[in-house]
Formats: C-alpha cells, sequence, structure tokens
C-alpha cells in the first residue's frame, strides 16, 4: 500500500482490468439479522426513555424541547404559505409536528435512529476490517456514552443531521478514494439531508465539501477531478437551498431572514465559548481532536488532521453564529469519531494496531469525562437518575 502525504485514505482498493473492483457487503449479510441488530441496539436507548417519567423529559429543557415550541407556533393552516419561512430545518419540524407524545415522542425517534445508525457503523467498521478488539472499541468510543446518548434522545435534529453526515462521510471516501460513482451521488443525498435535519449540517457539508481535494484520489491524471468531486457532493444541497430561496421569494416577495435558518452572531455564547478556555471544559472539547490527531499520525493520514480540524473550528462557529443551537453537547465528538472510523486502514502492522488501540481505548473514556463538563448532559443524568425506579 502506497503511501500519499496529506490525504485521507482507505485501504487500496483491488485493481482489476485496469478499474477498480470494489465490494461492500452489507453486515450482517442476511437482512433479517441486519434489523435484529439495529433493533437491539436500540434498545438501551428506548430504555432510557421507556423507565423515566415522561413529565420529567416534557419539563427539561433541551433542543427537543425547542423544537416542538418551534413547531407549535407554525400555523400551517389558513389561505397564506407564511409559515414557509418558519419550517427549517423541515425533517425533525415536520417530525415535532406530527408525532404524538411531544418530548418522549421525538426521543423514541432518536432511539430507533441510534440503533440503525449503530448497525451502520458496526458494518463499516467490518468493511475496514477493524477485527473483534478494535471494532469493539471504536463501537463503544462512539455510542456507549453519555454524550451519544443525550444527543440521540434529547436533540433529534442534531442526531439526524450527524447520522446522515456520518454516513455520507463514509460514502464520500468510497466515492473519492474507491472510484464509486454511485456512492458519490449516495453522499450528495446524505450530505443534504444532514443540512435538512439541522442547521449545524451546514457547517458539516461546508467542511466536508472544503475538505473533498485532500482525499486521495482513485482517478489520478484527470483534469479538474477534484473541483468535480466537491461539486457532487455539495451539489444536492445547494440546489435545495436555492429552492427554498425561490420559494420564498416567489410566494412571500421577499429574501428569508437571517434567523429562517438559524444564523445569527451571539455574543453571549463567544464569551461561554472563551469562558471554556479558563478551566477544565475546554480539554473536554480538545481531547477528541488529539485522539484524531494520534490516530491521523499512527495510519499516516495526515489529512484527516485538517479535516477534523476544519469540522471542529466550524462547529464552534456554529455555536457563536447560531448553527448549533442552545443546549447541544457532543455534536464535536460524534463527528470526531466519525471521522476516525472513516480514516481507519484495513492493512494494518502489529505495532499500528497496538497503537490504535490504544487511542480507541482513550477515545473510549474522553467521551465519559467530557460530559462532566457539560451542564446541560448532566441535567439531563441528574433528572434520569432521579426519575429511574431504584
Amino acid at each position: 500500500m502506497s503511501t500519499a502525504t496529506g490525504a485521507i485514505r482507505t485501504i487500496a482498493p483491488s485493481t482489476v482490468s485496469g478499474g477498480y473492483n470494489v465490494r461492500f457487503d452489507p453486515y450482517p449479510f442476511d437482512s433479517r439479522l441486519r434489523w435484529l441488530v439495529r433493533l437491539l441496539a436500540a434498545v438501551p436507548f428506548l430504555l432510557l426513555v421507556a423507565l423515566a417519567d415522561p413529565r420529567l423529559w416534557d419539563g427539561l429543557s433541551s433542543p427537543n424541547a425547542a423544537l416542538i415550541e418551534h413547531a407549535r407556533s407554525i400555523a400551517f393552516t389558513g389561505s397564506t404559505v407564511t409559515w414557509m419561512e418558519s419550517l427549517y430545518p423541515p425533517l425533525p419540524t415536520i417530525a415535532a409536528a406530527l408525532l404524538p407524545w411531544g418530548t418522549t415522542g421525538l426521543a423514541v425517534v432518536g432511539a430507533l435512529a441510534a440503533g440503525a445508525f449503530t448497525q451502520r457503523i458496526i458494518e463499516v467498521l467490518h468493511q475496514h476490517r477493524a477485527g473483534a478488539l478494535l471494532g469493539t472499541l471504536f463501537t463503544l468510543a462512539l455510542v456507549a456514552n453519555p454524550l451519544f446518548a443525550y444527543t440521540a434522545t434529547q436533540n433529534l435534529p442534531a442526531f439526524l443531521s450527524i447520522m446522515f453526515f456520518g454516513i455520507g462521510l463514509n460514502d464520500t471516501v468510497r466515492f473519492i478514494t474507491w472510484r464509486n460513482t454511485q456512492a458519490g451521488f449516495r453522499a450528495g443525498l446524505y450530505l443534504m439531508l444532514s443540512a435538512l435535519s439541522d442547521t449545524s449540517g451546514l457547517a458539516f457539508v461546508a467542511a466536508l465539501v472544503l475538505a473533498a481535494p485532500l482525499f486521495t484520489l482513485g482517478r489520478r491524471g484527470e483534469r479538474g477531478v477534484r473541483t468535480a468531486n466537491s461539486v457532487v457532493l455539495g451539489f444536492p444541497t445547494v440546489a435545495v437551498l436555492a429552492t427554498v430561496l425561490f420559494l420564498q421569494l416567489a410566494f412571500l416577495h421577499r429574501w428569508p431572514a437571517g434567523d429562517s435558518f438559524g444564523f445569527g452572531y451571539s455574543a453571549d455564547a463567544l464569551q461561554g465559548l472563551v469562558d471554556t478556555t479558563h478551566d477544565l471544559r475546554w480539554l473536554g472539547l480538545l481531547a477528541p481532536l488529539l485522539c484524531l490527531y494520534a490516530l491521523s499520525l499512527l495510519v499516516r493520514r495526515p489529512g484527516a488532521m485538517l479535516v477534523g480540524s476544519l469540522l471542529f473550528a466550524l462547529v464552534m462557529a456554529g455555536f457563536v453564529f447560531g448553527l448549533v443551537p442552545t443546549g447541544s453537547a457532543g455534536n464535536s465528538f460524534i463527528i470526531l469519531t466519525l471521522v476516525m472510523i472513516a480514516i481507519l486502514p484495513a492493512a494494518r502492522t502489529r505495532r499500528m494496531t497496538t497503537g490504535i488501540a490504544i487511542v480507541a481505548a482513550v477515545t473510549v473514556l474522553v467521551p465519559w469525562l467530557a460530559a462532566l463538563t457539560r451542564t446541560s448532559v448532566m441535567e439531563w443524568t441528574g433528572t434520569l437518575f432521579t426519575a429511574l425506579p431504584w
């Protein structure tokens, strides 16, 4: 396997007749077993929702509660279409308007999505030939922690956005590095869904489109291929947003206000971010980025450091400019862990495997320590422990 500095790479694809013959079999291969894994993976999150008093969830200050309030404020009836400018992000907003049981209903949807997402991550790790040890460690690092559980059950918009981004990121690697054209179209659609699920998805899409030229090219020697890759990834999102702008101009005869998309500078958010540099909260934010740096150096993928840094910077900017709503927690950790999984190589030496296992073990601990510095997570955890029937 050749080494290319400054680029993200997976295992070298096999060449057949001058092309690439790459198979990504689903895992488990039987569709019934895949659904069983999804349901089993969703059980812990469903238990978190079911064992607690629903009235406590409804009274908890969370992004889901804010989403319910936002959805109820939209007047979908009547002869006007003024609701159009308040609909963004449309996927979770429509879900909040249609689903019963308030925040509990959104938590159930998030728990089921968490099960499906966990199965997909297990599948990706299997396709990367992670093995039992690394596969278990990275799966635990991603899903078995308060940050992931909080995001899945209390912040449906952010979780859907992260889930679609994670799937799109894996398809992006297949598209650019493995020359899988179908994966490229899927990646563009998943990134579009990420942007339609939460305002933070706009930052994720922008980061991946800007980072696409850093990936190792499967199509070498073709002029303009890096630009073309970015266009394929970003076109669906840009097309949908342009359509939204056109519809608002056509029906409402005005440009959408910045708050329609969540834009808006917040001096308080900036000050809160600066305040984290004075205590251990900053270490909780930086720890997953440092883990990504360590893994990138171990697997000789220094380009991943640039991608991770860009994603981290855009998430932090999202807090300041309103793209990441108040009460969110764990967004940067989950995103950076997904990048770590995406760059995991299949061809490894024993020494490299040992180093990766150490980094993965540290990553398992990071979200537990980071959760102690997140006010929203601690409030949620305290509410959960109070409500559980001990």
